[in-house]
């Protein structure tokens, strides 16, 4: 059936959009982690850590409390999202692994072998919606991720890099 065919193109879009975002926060996970890391090693030796004072320390808090929103906010991204074990065991839908564990494969079996278009169309719209609001989240996440790391380098490049 071509409606079924194209539930599952557009399934398999949202899957990509889901990996793009995962992508996406992992770099910035590892970025403002590495940047945080910079920022400790810098406040760790004497002579720079006792340059910094007035403007300039505010700048380091902000830059890397930005830089660890970010982070928080990658992680979030990446982290599963699997779903309430109650509500996944009353649900009795199959696309979903979550749903899938609790199935016993004969009577998987037979259910799936008696599925209509229509049967299939209703399973694919559910996982569909569940795929699409799991994928806002994740670009709301990020787009976050992003702005924070891009605030927290603006505040620590000027910190270090401003003339004294």
């Amino acid at each position: 059936m071509q409606e079924v065919e194209f539930a599952w193109r557009v399934h398999a879009a949202q899957e990509q959009w889901a990996l793009r975002a995962d992508t996406k926060a992992a770099a910035v996970f590892t970025v403002e982690g590495a940047v945080i890391a910079a920022v400790v090693a810098a406040l760790s030796n004497a002579t720079l850590a006792s340059s910094i004072s007035g403007w300039r320390l505010l700048l380091v808090w902000l830059g890397t409390l930005s830089s660890t929103v970010a982070v928080v906010a990658a992680f979030l991204v990446v982290i599963p999202q699997i779903g309430r074990r109650r509500r996944l065991a009353r649900e009795a839908h199959f696309i979903y692994f979550g749903h899938l564990r609790s199935w016993e494969a004969a009577r998987l079996a037979q259910r799936l072998a008696a599925l209509s278009d229509l049967d299939q169309i209703v399973q694919l719209s559910t996982q569909l919606t569940r795929v699409g609001v799991g994928n806002w989240r994740k670009y709301r996440l990020l787009r976050v991720a992003i702005i924070a790391a891009l605030l927290g380098t603006l505040f620590l490049v000027l910190t270090f890099a401003w003339p004294r």
